[in-house]
């Protein structure tokens, strides 16, 4: 059975440090398959595209990667589910 998404989970991943001009300071390494990749700016993850340009703004505490067209999210301590234009999907 597939466990619920933990923040932990949104931290695992490979990451690297940005530098100079970028939008972000911490970024995933890989894609999913939009090109989409999880990226931090202060201390805040959100979603880039491969220009580098955000595509759900960095308003989380910690993001798992999109699966399809869905994300889990942790937004205030709570645990979200977004789509791609990051609106929270109800269950």
């Amino acid at each position: 059975a597939k466990q619920p998404a933990t923040p932990a989970d949104a931290r695992a991943g490979k990451y690297e440090e940005a530098f100079g001009g970028k939008p972000y300071d911490k970024v995933e390494l890989g894609t999913d398959e939009r090109g989409w990749r999880r990226a931090r700016s202060n201390g805040r993850w959100g979603y880039i595209n491969e220009a580098d340009e955000w595509v759900i703004q960095p308003d989380y505490e910690a993001v798992t990667p999109f699966r399809g067209n869905t994300a889990a999210v942790f937004l205030n301590g709570q645990l979200m589910t977004i789509d791609r234009e990051g609106e929270q999907i109800r269950k």
